[in-house]
């Protein structure tokens, strides 16, 4: 029994024993992955914490870096001084910037180091837009006309066309008259083939299209054909502007030159090769550089049997033009001939000469250069020149020779040396190209467009940024308009008794207003730049030439104040009455009673900022690690 019962009572106890054990087991296993869990969520929660300190340090890195590199940004903009290595710190962190390049353009590197957490910036910084005037006034082919003892240029002139004065005008530097450009600017001189001219009711008219490379009133035609049988009725030469890669018509078609020809003119005949016929055009309007243009042949009549056959060439070397017939070329309706006809015209820009009208003339305190001296120029410098007028005791060359004292003032009346055969000046482009034209078009269109606009009774208003005006503008009666930036007029400028100023931020820079059509500023305006003595105001007119009107229209300008640049580089500039600008650019440019021009030594490298930073340019900003 006994024996039994301590079997019994051993086999109810083991299990007890083996569940806590597993019970131990179960809850060290629970623990240790717990633990494990536990270990790898703070190794993680580390680990994030570490990455988020390191970015962290890199945004303020960057940051740093980023503002060092503005900072030197400020001083080259602001024209502030700067050293090769300029350093900003912040928050107790500093930051380097290298500084390398001239004035046209620098490298900007800076480095930000928290921790570090290293991060490099690198910015190309280029100079805006300028341009140098080198003369009082730089005159396009259509020359300058003065009249008036009043009317003065304190400075030089450069002219690639004619100089002519009455009553006494007077220059204080230079008088140079260039000459030596090829008459025939645009031609086409190979030929491959031919087309029928009025043959048939489709070759009725027959044009080619061309784009004049300078500012001139269009001389002659010359085109290449013959006769097949025996041709009637004359042929009208146009000269029309492009409208949809077609000659222009309708209303309001401005006419550049016209011509005709005669059957009779033409002075060869199939079988026999081409030959030229040269067609004299009138003078009415000048051709514009970089416009496009077609002369037109019109036909009156078509005959199977008698009509004319037109030289081509078709191998596309000719990249400014194309060649065209249509039955009416009034109707607009034109077919392509893949071709150009072979031609070559000639513009007006032979008068190579400086004159005066009387006795006065024009007197030159400077040098004369040119071609040709007239009769009634007096030069209190030297003469250089092929032909001039007089002998050693009269006329220019006696002047020259002898000038007196009433015309020169001491020193100038020290007798001057002629160099005769002397070159002639070559032509010099107008200071603007068409590519920074449109560069400022651009910037200026790049900030607020509004509608036209006008400011009168004392209103005032102020331009925050660059500014394009959709129509006309006018400032009138006691308004102030201030700028802060270029601004684009799409329709007439008008400034009377009203005032256009620059904002002191432009500083040494200059601003520009540009006009499509005229710019017209009269009755004391005052166009008044930063305050700064190299700061002006450029009126810039898009404007062509034309046969009323003008481009730019001043008068009556005397604000000591005013620091005004006039330039047309298609139309013409006229200034009158009482007026002082510094300097003056324009295809034809006339001064009338006491109008002066007087230039300044800082028009020689002049800086169209457009606001305070405009100036320059940010080309590249990256980071680079």
């Amino acid at each position: 029994m006994l024996r039994i019962r301590l079997h019994s009572q051993s086999t109810t106890r083991a299990p007890q024993r083996r569940s806590g054990q597993a019970a131990m087991i179960s809850m060290l296993f629970f623990m240790a992955v717990s633990l494990a869990i536990i270990f790898g969520i703070a190794v993680a929660a580390l680990r994030e914490t570490r990455i988020a300190h390191t970015n962290h340090d890199a945004r303020r890195s960057y940051y740093l870096a980023e503002a060092a590199i503005e900072d030197a940004l400020y001083r080259v903009q602001a024209s502030k001084p700067f050293d090769a290595n300029e350093t900003i710190t912040i928050g107790g962190f500093s930051s380097t910037v290298a500084i390398t390049g001239d004035g046209d353009g620098y490298t900007l590197e800076a480095e930000g180091d928290i921790d570090s957490a290293i991060r490099r910036i690198s910015v190309i910084l280029e100079n805006g837009i300028g341009a140098s005037f080198t003369y009082g006034a730089h005159v396009g082919w259509l020359g300058m006309d003065l009249n008036n003892s009043g009317a003065r240029i304190v400075g030089s002139v450069y002219s690639n066309g004619l100089i002519h004065g009455e009553n006494g005008p007077r220059f204080t530097g230079d008088a140079w008259v260039a000459s030596n450009a090829d008459p025939s600017d645009q031609k086409q001189l190979g030929q491959s083939s031919s087309t029928d001219f009025r043959r048939a009711s489709a070759n009725m008219d027959f044009a080619q299209s061309f784009v004049p490379s300078l500012t001139a009133y269009p001389k002659e035609l010359r085109i290449w054909l013959r006769k097949v049988g025996s041709p009637s009725n004359n042929v009208s030469v146009k000269i029309r502007e492009d409208s949809g890669q077609k000659p222009y018509v309708g209303s309001g078609a401005l006419e550049f030159g016209n011509g005709s020809f005669s059957p009779n003119d033409v002075g060869c005949a199939a079988p026999a090769d081409f030959c030229q016929l040269t067609i004299a055009l009138s003078n009415i309007n000048p051709l514009i550089e970089g416009t496009k243009y077609w002369f037109v042949l019109d036909g009156s009549a078509f005959n199977a049997s008698n009509y004319f056959e037109i030289a081509l060439h078709t191998d596309g070397s000719y990249s400014d033009g194309t060649a065209m017939l249509s039955g009416d070329w009034q109707s607009g309706t034109w077919a392509g001939l893949s071709a150009d006809a072979k031609f070559d015209l000639h513009l007006e820009i032979d008068q190579n000469r400086i004159e005066g009208e009387n006795n006065n003339g024009i007197i030159v305190e400077g040098d004369v250069h040119a071609y040709e001296i007239d009769q009634n120029v007096k030069i209190c410098g030297n003469g250089y020149y092929t032909l001039i007028e007089g002998t050693p005791t009269t006329g220019s060359l006696g002047f020259l020779n002898d000038p007196d004292s009433n015309t020169c003032a001491p020193p100038l009346d020290t007798d001057g040396t002629p160099f005769p055969s002397s070159p002639t000046p070559e032509p010099v482009d107008l200071p603007l190209t068409l590519e920074t034209i449109g560069a400022l078009v651009e910037r200026a269109d790049s900030g607020d467009i509004i509608p036209g606009l006008t400011l009168q009774n004392g209103q005032t208003r102020t331009f925050d940024r660059e500014t394009k005006i959709e129509g006309d503008l006018r400032v009138e009666s006691n308004a102030v308009l201030t700028l802060n930036g270029d601004i684009h007029i799409t329709g007439q400028f008008t400034c009377d008794s009203g005032t256009v100023r620059l904002d002191p931020a432009f500083d040494s820079g200059s601003g520009v207003i540009i006009v499509d059509d005229r710019a017209v500023i009269n009755n004391q305006c005052d166009l008044i730049g930063s305050g700064h003595q190299d700061s002006y105001v450029m009126i810039l007119s898009r404007a062509p030439v034309r046969e009323s009107g003008n481009a730019i229209h001043l008068r009556n300008l005397s604000n000591a104040l005013t620091k005004v640049i006039a330039y047309a580089h298609f139309g013409d500039v006229l200034l009158e009455n009482n007026l002082t600008i510094h300097q003056v650019t324009g295809v034809q440019i006339r001064l009338q009673n006491s109008a002066e021009v007087v230039y300044e030594s800082g028009l020689a490298n002049v800086s169209f900022t457009s606001g305070p930073t405009g100036g320059w340019v940010v080309q590249q900003w990256r980071e680079i690690e």
